[in-house]
């Protein structure tokens, strides 16, 4: 089961443990044509090199955006 982390703003649903990345890595998104969701990806630790990826950034994170405490 997902980890869901509320905050003010956003209702963070963790795909993958944030420890399993190079922090130096991780990039938030807007998903195109949504304004309400955004997702957090990452290169996986060890494969984050000279600002690069080796092996192609995965999904860390889904941001839903939240209104007044809900999600809209």
């Amino acid at each position: 089961m997902p980890k869901i982390h509320l905050t003010k703003d956003y209702k963070r649903q963790r795909v993958s443990n944030p420890k399993n990345f190079d922090p130096k890595s991780l990039r938030t998104i807007q998903v195109s044509g949504r304004k309400d969701v955004k997702l957090i990806v990452g290169c996986e630790k060890g494969k984050f090199k000279k600002g690069k990826c080796s092996v192609g950034t995965k999904l860390q994170a889904i941001l839903h955006k939240r209104q007044n405490g809900k999600r809209i």
